[in-house]
Parts: structure tokens; C-alpha cells; sequence
């Protein structure tokens, strides 16, 4: 079993109390990191305790790992353990991706780029005597649009039948270069571009033809020059739930919750792929749930 204890950064306004009060209303908890994922972490030991006090002997080994750095790569948490732990797990269950009658068989991996466009400073009252950035880096989003399009057009149907595609989100970090005043002519804009990429495609070639798309779009803007560097990826996964250990997970599902199991796969990314694609294992995602992870 697989948790992590990491959280994503505060932001906006809270309804409950501070982000990190754990405030009880009405039996919720509220507070950063309670969803995703500290009431998977808290559910796992309850029933960690529940065996000992049953007295109950698990048929098989029971191993626990609780890592961090799960929000950004994972690569000194769960990557770092499956490379250099001494852990050698049959089957594997990360805490999160499934919940209520849904089981997370696979998820969706992702490529995060950020794209420098490179203009020419000049003063506010002679702009046309520099490369304003800014407007480079609006036609290039804007250039993007063709590939967003090109990418609806693929399609993978997961086995609860919903129908995902391939996205491609850009801005959510962006900004200008050092040396910023409203009366310049900004010589650097910058933004990210996040890649979701589907558990069917190739992740390496996902990544050189979005970097395609990119040099393709920025080639039919007079003047603008661009670099790009990957900032973070993580790999898609999906296991068919046709191993014994998916029919074991629905039938208990089913019987807690009282409804017929799902088997779904996650448009978010965890650290389900380091046991399914990297130690090659049944793996499922599972946990308490709850909502507005990262709102």
C-alpha cells in the first residue's frame, strides 16, 4: 500500500477555518492536503489497526510506504523506492485515483515544458524599435490550437466507457524576464505547457511532437525565437482489470458500497505507473476520496 503526504501550494480563499487547521464541519474535514492525501493515509492505518485488534493474520505480507514528492516527480519518493528499496511486491494498491464504486486502473501521464520566447528590449515610447515578447509568446498559444485539434481526434475508452483524449493546457505558469517596467518593450515572455498523455500513446513521441508543434508554430511568426526545456514528466499507465486481483478489489467494493464496481482511469497522474510499468505488477488505485483536491 502507497500514500504519499505531500501537498500542492495554498491558494485563494478558505471557507473552513486556515488551510492547514484540519477543521471538522458537519462530519468533513477540511484543510490542504486532507483529500489528496492525508485521509488516505489515515484510513490505511485504521485499518492497519483494525487487523492487529481483530487479531486477524493477513494471507500475505503487508507492506507500507508513505513518501512525499509526489506533487512534483515523485523522484525522491515513490521513484526513489521502487529503484533503491529492498521491496519486492506482488500486487500494489496507491491510495488515491479510484473511489466510492470506482477502481483506478491506470492513469493518464504527463510532459511539462516551459517555452521562452525571446524578443528585443526597447523603450515604451520607440517599441518599434524592439521585438515585444509578449506579443510573440499570444500568437504562438495561439498557434497551438491546430495541434489541440489534431489531438481531440484521438480517442481511448476506458473500461467504465468514457471516452478521454489527449490535452494540452498552456499558461499556468507564465510570465516575463528580469528587468520588467511598464514602459519597455519586454524582451522575454515565458510559458509552461502541460501535455496529458493518454495510457494507450507513446510518451517519448508525445513529447517530441509536441516539441514539433511548437518550432512548427513559432516558424510562421516573423521574429520570434524560442527555446524549450522539459521542467517534469510523468508516465501513463493502465493495466486491463482482468487479473484476479481486480475481481477481488470490485467484489469488495461492490459489498461496501453497496453499488457495482468501475474500473476508471484518471485523467490526473499518481504513482501508480512506478509499480504497473516499472516493477510490472497488478497495481490499483483506491481511496476514501473526497472533493476540490487542488482547489
Amino acid at each position: 500500500f502507497n500514500a504519499h503526504y505531500d501537498v500542492v501550494p495554498v491558494s485563494g480563499a478558505w471557507k473552513h477555518g486556515s488551510p492547514f487547521s484540519g477543521t471538522v464541519d458537519r462530519g468533513w474535514i477540511y484543510g490542504r492536503g486532507t483529500a489528496d492525501m492525508k485521509g488516505s493515509i489515515a484510513s490505511l492505518l485504521m485499518a492497519l489497526e483494525a487487523l492487529q485488534a481483530t487479531g486477524t493474520t493477513p494471507k500475505m505480507n503487508v507492506e507500507v510506504s508513505f513518501t512525499a514528492d509526489e506533487e512534483t516527480d515523485s523522484a525522491l519518493g515513490t521513484g526513489w523506492l521502487v529503484e533503491h528499496a529492498p521491496i519486492k511486491p506482488d500486487y500494489a494498491v496507491v491510495m488515491e485515483g479510484g473511489e466510492g464504486p470506482a477502481v483506478c486502473c491506470g492513469h493518464n501521464g504527463v510532459v511539462w515544458l516551459e517555452v521562452p520566447v525571446h524578443g528585443k528590449a526597447a523603450h515604451g515610447s520607440t517599441p518599434e524599435r524592439g521585438i515585444n515578447a509578449l506579443e510573440k509568446m499570444a500568437a504562438l498559444v495561439l498557434g497551438l490550437e491546430a495541434h489541440k485539434k489534431e489531438l481531440a481526434r484521438r480517442k481511448f475508452k476506458t473500461p467504465e466507457g468514457k471516452l478521454m483524449v489527449p490535452t494540452i493546457n498552456v499558461g499556468g505558469v507564465f510570465g516575463c524576464g528580469e528587468g520588467a517596467k511598464i514602459n519597455t518593450v519586454p524582451a522575454t515572455a515565458t510559458f509552461t505547457v502541460d501535455r496529458r498523455v493518454l495510457a494507450i500513446e507513446n510518451h517519448l513521441a508525445a513529447e517530441k511532437e509536441l516539441r514539433a508543434a511548437l518550432a512548427v508554430a513559432a516558424k510562421k511568426i516573423p521574429g520570434c525565437r524560442i527555446t524549450v526545456a522539459k521542467i517534469s514528466e510523468n508516465f501513463s499507465c493502465y493495466t486491463a482489470p482482468t487479473h484476479p486481483f481486480f475481481a477481488a478489489m470490485a467484489t469488495t467494493v461492490a459489498k461496501v458500497r453497496r453499488a457495482p464496481a468501475v474500473f476508471n482511469v484518471s485523467t490526473g497522474f499518481n504513482d501508480m505507473h512506478f509499480f504497473a510499468a516499472h516493477r510490472k505488477i497488478p497495481t490499483l488505485g483506491y481511496g476514501p476520496g473526497g472533493i476540490d483536491y487542488h482547489g
